[in-house]
């Protein structure tokens, strides 16, 4: 009985001990996202780097014909998706957020206005990411390059979470996602079965 205590309050703790997301977005010549998981401060970490990504991007790509019934079916439990976002969005805590942007063109009016116009649409999404959020570590910047063709974005996040929360919202997320591919899979079929005769 007193090793099960033990263990249960180990488990506990594993549980509420803090998980950081930390996500690093590149843009240069291609895109280049690597996305960490650590927790128990870096004794577990799990890493998506972009191979991983693209990998998964191309497997999907594969299916193309099925990917307007796809999109359909994802909208169609939009609700419950939210709902997930919207549960580990109330219990996360943003550390930290660097948004870089090296903007240029060989004309310089056009880098004047290029330059505006990404300062609305950072301020546009930090307002949302923010909202009423108090962030460690922010920093916010765009780069102009006059005479210059020039696109770069460098954007970080650290994201501060519960592992109990992320494991809530992945067995929620999978479960929507078994549904939705069950009833896909049914609906899918019955259409060629149709087609077919």
């Amino acid at each position: 009985m007193k090793w099960f205590l033990i263990i249960l309050v180990v488990f506990l703790v594993i549980l509420l001990w803090p998980l950081y997301i930390v996500i690093d977005f590149r843009r240069k010549e291609s895109n280049e996202i690597n996305i960490q998981l650590i927790a128990l401060k870096g004794l577990i970490k799990y890493k998506i780097d972009n191979e991983k990504i693209i990998q998964r991007y191309k497997r999907r790509k594969k299916n193309d014909g099925e990917k307007e019934f796809k999109i359909k079916r994802y909208l169609k439990y939009y609700n419950q998706y939210k709902k997930v976002i919207s549960f580990f969005w109330k219990r996360g805590e943003i550390k930290k957020i660097h948004w870089i942007t090296d903007i240029g063109s060989k004309d310089a009016a056009l880098t004047g206005i290029y330059t505006g116009l990404f300062w609305a649409i950072k301020n546009s999404v930090l307002s949302i990411l923010i909202n009423k959020r108090e962030i460690d570590d922010i920093y916010i910047n765009i780069y102009p390059y006059f005479n210059k063709s020039k696109f770069e974005t460098r954007f970080n996040c650290i994201i501060k979470s519960n592992l109990v929360y992320i494991i809530i919202i992945s067995l929620y997320g999978l479960s929507i996602k078994k549904v939705v591919n069950k009833n896909g899979r049914t609906s899918y079929r019955r259409a060629n079965e149709n087609y077919n005769e």
